[in-house]
Formats: C-alpha cells, structure tokens, sequence
C-alpha cells in the first residue's frame, strides 16, 4: 500500500499538467469546430495504447538483458529500483488501456445519460486525451531510462 502511495505522490502532478494540457486540448478543438481529436481517439486510441506498451515492454527487455549481463558481472549492485520501476510503467500501461476501453464505452454508449450530454462528451474526451498524453510519457520516462541507465553502465564497468 505504500508503494500505491509514493507512486501517487510522485504522480499527481504529472497529472495535473496532463490534464490542464488535455482541457487546453478540448477547448482548442471546440472553439475551431474541429472533430479532428475526437475521430483521432475514437478510432485510434485503443489501438495507440498496446501499440505504445509494446514499445515500451521492448525497451524494457533491452534493459533487464543489460542488467542480466551486469548482475553477473558486479553481483554486489543492486537493480532492485529499476526492475520496480519497470514493472509499474507496464502496470500502468495496462491500466492505461483498461481505462481508455472503459471510456470509449461510456462515450459511445447511450446508457449513461450523463455521458451522453454535451458536457459528459466533453469530459469523456478530455479523459481520453489525457489518458494518451499519459501513455506517450510513460514511454518517454522508459526511453529516458534507458540512455540514463546506458551512462551509468558506463560508470560501472569503467569503474
């Protein structure tokens, strides 16, 4: 339970900007009159989101082999954060793609008046948008890792 605490704590304001940046977003798309973003998300986000957790699952095989081979060479150095890390950004990639799932449901379903209303469109859109910006820097973060985690092998074995 901790762990889901911290990883909230370093999260919160992440999502805070991703979701100012997503209204921005909705509101640049309503005052154009342009259904470019909703057809986009519509059409492609659940498709987008696998696609970017593949990508990302990738990068990370790419990093436990690097730390396969420097587990053998320097057993005395701990990986244990990174591997953690790791694994969260692909739970949150899955989560990531059941919420998307659930939302493009609810946006396109007519059971929940709500969500049926202008506004209910509207907030569903924003969610989305915000739930795509999340799964590009989560693959950002990953990519990230990997050029940093590329140094620090160097300081390792240079050592």
């Amino acid at each position: 339970m901790n762990d889901m605490k911290s990883w909230i704590k370093e999260n919160y304001k992440n999502w805070a900007v991703f979701l100012v940046f997503s209204v921005f977003l909705k509101y640049v798309s309503i005052k154009t009159d342009s259904t470019f973003l909703d057809d986009f998300l519509k059409e492609n986000l659940i498709l987008l989101l696998p696609a970017l957790l593949a990508v990302n699952v990738t990068t990370i095989s790419i990093l436990l082999t690097k730390i396969y081979d420097l587990k053998k060479e320097f057993p005395n150095v701990s990986f244990k954060g990174p591997i953690l890390a790791m694994k969260h950004s692909i739970t949150e990639q899955i989560i990531l793609v059941l919420l998307a799932t659930l939302t493009l449901i609810l946006r396109e379903g007519k059971a929940v008046s709500i969500f049926a209303s202008e506004s209910g469109q509207n907030f569903l859109s924003v969610v989305l948008i915000m739930l795509a910006i999340s799964a590009i820097q989560i693959v950002l973060d990953t990519a990230n890792a990997l050029f940093k985690f590329l140094n620090t092998e160097d300081e390792i074995t240079n050592a």
